[in-house]
């Protein structure tokens, strides 16, 4: 069938009303996809805006949190540099205030996220644009921040669960191996004039040995307790590991010392035995001559 114009190859018509009537279809057309594209483009702004909004803020109260713990982390320090132990409270502030960060950490790396998926969408943008470049690295660069942070959490705990007890022992067994070094000394400062170390020393060293065996059980304890929840390939596990295999041979060795004290305790009071029957003996035996008595008389 003849059309009742001209039409070119691309299938258009040429010239008439059928051309005019066919350019205002097309650019109806095509007006109409760019309102609709305009319109997906602000709706996409529009949910770039709300997920922006809130940043600020959590900004400001991350601020603060991390102020509050620096403070908290400040006064543990100082009194660790005194010597003196942080208190449990001090730790399980330090994990609320870890708790919170997390959140607020987690809600911003979302919002970043979210934001640069919209970059990508948007026709304007694209994942090219230095928009969604930004966005993107702003929500994975908060990723090692809620790594760290949650590492931190667990080993404030770990402070909470056994940590805070194993340190107490640590210190306590360092002033016990003091006084075990003082007696020791006073041992060979008798022994270098000639003199026989008393009981009492060697029981001081015996009861101060068996208080150190005890301490270092308890510290293995709380060891096995941290080894527990870690990864028997991780570092820190085999750390732990070595740390109670060198407490087991303390133990090991501080058994042996114990048992020869308590030998040293036993042949002295076999000396003193000695020595003291030996003295009544002779007592009496200066009686019997004094007196001319002998043991058939008696």
């Amino acid at each position: 069938m003849e059309k009742s114009a001209a039409w070119d190859r691309a299938g258009k018509p040429e010239s008439g009303a059928i051309y005019d009537a066919y350019i205002k279809a097309e650019t109806d057309w095509w007006n109409a996809r760019n309102d609709v594209t305009n319109a997906q483009a602000e709706k996409i702004q529009d949910r770039i805006a709300q997920q922006e909004a809130p940043i600020v803020g959590l900004t400001n109260e991350l601020d603060k949190l991390q102020n509050k713990a620096e403070q908290t982390q400040t006064q543990i320090t100082d009194l660790e540099n005194q010597g003196l132990a942080a208190s449990k409270y001090q730790y399980k502030n330090l994990i609320e205030n870890g708790n919170q960060q997390l959140a607020n950490l987690q809600a911003q790396r979302q919002m970043w996220q979210s934001i640069a998926d919209l970059r990508a969408e948007d026709k304007d943008f694209g994942t090219g644009s230095s928009e969604y470049t930004k966005a993107l690295q702003n929500a994975t660069d908060l990723d090692s921040q809620i790594v760290e942070l949650s590492n931190n959490t667990r080993e404030w705990q770990e402070m909470i669960d056994t940590g805070l007890e194993l340190n107490s022992l640590q210190t306590a067994m360092t002033g016990l191996e003091g006084v075990a070094t003082s007696v020791q000394d006073e041992l060979s400062l008798r022994e270098g004039k000639g003199l026989v170390p008393t009981v009492k020393q060697y029981q001081e060293l015996a009861k101060n040995g068996e208080d150190q065996i005890e301490n270092l059980k308890r510290q293995n304890t709380l060891l096995a307790m941290q080894q527990s929840k870690l990864s028997t390939n991780s570092s820190r596990w085999h750390d732990i590991q070595s740390q109670i295999q060198s407490n087991n041979s303390a133990i090991a060795n501080m058994t042996g010392n114990i048992a020869n004290w308590n030998k040293s305790i036993a042949g002295i009071a076999e000396q003193m035995g000695s020595t003291l029957l030996s003295t009544l003996e002779a007592a009496f035996n200066e009686s019997v001559s004094q007196t001319g008595l002998t043991t058939a008389t008696m």
